[in-house]
C-alpha cells in the first residue's frame, strides 16, 4: 500500500463520477514545483496517472487562473490556478499550509485546481469566471472541495492583516481568539463560493499545522519546510486507473 498519498473525496454525497482529488503527505517527500517540478513529482505523477498530461504552474501567490487543454500550453507558466475540461489533463499545484481548492462542474465536466493562501484568497472567484467563459459552467452545478490547509487554530497574524482580510472576506474570515488575531481560510473561501452561487462546498477536516501527516510552513519553518502536491484528475473507471492506493 502506498502511504504517501491521501484521497480527499467530495463530501458525504460524492457522486460516482467525481474527479479524483489527491494530496501527497509529508512522508512522500518534498513535492515542490518551483522553479521546476522535483524529480519525485514527475515520477509519482507518471506512476499514478501514466496516460495523463501533467500540467503545473510557477506559483506566485496571485489570483491568476489559466486554462489548460489539449491545445493550450499552460504548463510552467506563472499563475496559481488551472481550469480544464480535457480528460487527458492532470492538474497539479503545490501547497504547504496554503489551501488547495478543487472545483468540479457536475453538468459540463470542467474542473479546476487552485492554490489559495491569504494573498491569493479570491482566486476561487476568478476560476468560476473562467469556467463560465470557457465552458459555460453555472455556479449551481459546481461542487467545491477545500483541501487541508492551516486552520485558524494555528494561523495567527498581525492585526493589520487580519482587519484587511476581514474587510474583504467578512468578519468570520478573521477572528480574535486566545490573545491573537487569526485568519480562517475555510470561512473566507466558503463565503466567496456561496456568494457566487455555488451550493455544494465541502471542507476537508484537517489543519496542516496541527497534523504532522502534512507539510507545514509554519510548523517546519522557513528553512526546513517541504511542499505537498495536490492533484486533480478526471474520473475514470476503476479498472483503467493507475495504481494510487491511499491511506
Amino acid at each position: 500500500m502506498n502511504r504517501g498519498w491521501i484521497s480527499l473525496g467530495w463530501g458525504e454525497d460524492r457522486a460516482p463520477n467525481a474527479p479524483t482529488a489527491m494530496l501527497s503527505l509529508a512522508c512522500q517527500g518534498d513535492m515542490r514545483l518551483k522553479p521546476r517540478p522535483a524529480a519525485i513529482v514527475l515520477e509519482e505523477t507518471a506512476r499514478l496517472f501514466p496516460s495523463r498530461r501533467f500540467v503545473w504552474l510557477r506559483q506566485e501567490h496571485t489570483r491568476v487562473v489559466l486554462r489548460s487543454g489539449a491545445g493550450d500550453a499552460a504548463a510552467g507558466l506563472a499563475g496559481d490556478g488551472l481550469v480544464t475540461d480535457d480528460p487527458q489533463t492532470l492538474l497539479g499545484v503545490s501547497v504547504a499550509d496554503c489551501m488547495p481548492v478543487f472545483l468540479w462542474d457536475t453538468a459540463g465536466g470542467g474542473r479546476a485546481l487552485l492554490h489559495s493562501g491569504w494573498k491569493g484568497t479570491g482566486i476561487a472567484r476568478e476560476a468560476l469566471k473562467l469556467m463560465k467563459a470557457s465552458y459555460g459552467s453555472r455556479p449551481e452545478n459546481i461542487r467545491a472541495l477545500l483541501g487541508p490547509s492551516i486552520r485558524s487554530c494555528c494561523y495567527a497574524v498581525p492585526q493589520e492583516r487580519a482587519r484587511s482580510f476581514a474587510e474583504e472576506f467578512g468578519e468570520d474570515a478573521a477572528v480574535f481568539r486566545d490573545g491573537a488575531w487569526r485568519l480562517d481560510l475555510v470561512a473566507a473561501n466558503t463565503k466567496i463560493l456561496k456568494a457566487e452561487g455555488v451550493l455544494g462546498v465541502f471542507a476537508y477536516p484537517a489543519c496542516t499545522c496541527c497534523d504532522a501527516r502534512f507539510s507545514s510552513y509554519r510548523r517546519q519553518g522557513k528553512g526546513g519546510y517541504t511542499c505537498m502536491l495536490a492533484l486533480c484528475a478526471p474520473w475514470q473507471a476503476e479498472g483503467r486507473r493507475g495504481r494510487h492506493n491511499t491511506i
